[in-house]
This record gives C-alpha cells, sequence and structure tokens, in this order.
C-alpha cells in the first residue's frame, strides 16, 4: 500500500472509531482532507486494520504493510 493509502485508511479509522462515521464517508472525507486523490483510497480491509488499531490505542498509527 502507498504513504497516502496509509495514511488516509488511518484517518478514516480515526473518523470511524471518534465520530462513528460511515467508513465510505470517512474514506472519502480522509482522502479530501489530505488533499489525495480519490484513486488513492483504500479498501475496507485496509481501514479495518487501522480502525482496530486505533480503537485499542487511540494515537498510534496503524501500519497495514504485510
Amino acid at each position: 500500500m502507498s504513504d497516502i493509502t496509509e495514511e488516509i485508511a488511518a484517518a478514516a479509522a480515526r473518523l470511524i472509531v471518534d465520530e462513528g462515521m460511515d467508513w465510505r464517508a470517512a474514506k472519502q472525507r480522509a482522502a479530501r482532507d489530505l488533499g489525495a486523490p480519490r484513486a488513492a483510497l483504500p479498501g475496507n480491509d485496509e481501514v479495518d486494520s487501522c480502525t482496530a488499531t486505533t480503537a485499542r490505542r487511540p494515537r498510534s498509527r496503524c501500519s497495514t504493510s504485510a
């Protein structure tokens, strides 16, 4: 996953956990806030990985790299 896609996933996860946003809306808002193209949107599995990390440790950065 590219760095920008990972940043979007992490930002979307924070929006989902902290604000209860819908996944699609969170990914789109995160991309917009980061100035990223829609083509860089992560898949739900990538956001899911970050959501689990964010829920356990809100200030940590998720790592979806295998």
